[in-house]
Parts: C-alpha cells; structure tokens; sequence
C-alpha cells in the first residue's frame, strides 16, 4: 500500500499515478528506493526519493503521522493503522503484487 496523511495530500497534492511520486517526498525503507507497481503495460518500478530514510515501519509510520511523507506499506502492516482516517491510501489501481508467505511448523512437541 502506498500511504500518506490527509494532511499531507492537501499541501502537496494527491498522487493520481505512480509517475507522480517523483514529485512528492517519499520515505525509503532499508534503502529501496524503487517501488513496484503494476499497470495495464505489465509490472514496471518508480524511483522515489525523500529526505528520510528508515529500516523500521514504526519509524515510517511515525513520518507519515507527522504529514511529511508518503510510504510504501504491506497490507498486513498496516492492518491497524488503517482504522486511523487520517491515514489515505493512494494508488491501490497500480498496486497488485502478491507476496509469498511461508509458514513453518514443528513436525515434533519439542
């Protein structure tokens, strides 16, 4: 999920299109700074830059709660968060990229 505040998007715009994350300050995490998304051409990545960077969702949260960024979210994550109206999720039209999840279990009590 791409994520931001309300009032973020009223200082600075809605983002309609992926494109138009080049223009906003975007928060990376763990150094990514390329976002996937996927379109009607297929599946194609955006490099956004911002003036924060973070390897902890908390830490991006916490950005996004002070209206000075947008963030790159999974769902799960946000899970909670999402009860919270003043966080906005924008172009969920681009966003369909499934992620594998593996789950481990003991084949013995101890």
């Amino acid at each position: 999920m791409c994520v931001g505040s309300c009032r973020y998007f009223e200082r600075h715009g809605t983002t309609r299109t992926p494109q138009e994350l080049v223009n906003h300050n975007c928060i990376i995490f763990n150094e990514n700074a390329y976002w996937a998304f996927e379109g009607p051409q297929g599946k194609f990545s955006v490099r956004v830059d911002g003036n924060l960077s973070s390897n902890t969702v908390e830490a991006i949260l916490l950005a996004i709660q002070a209206d000075v960024v947008i963030g790159m979210f999974y769902r799960a994550t946000l899970a909670g968060e999402l009860r919270d109206a003043d966080i906005v999720s924008v172009l969920e039209d681009f966003i369909s990229e499934t992620r594998d999840v593996s789950l481990i279990r003991p084949n013995r009590k101890f």
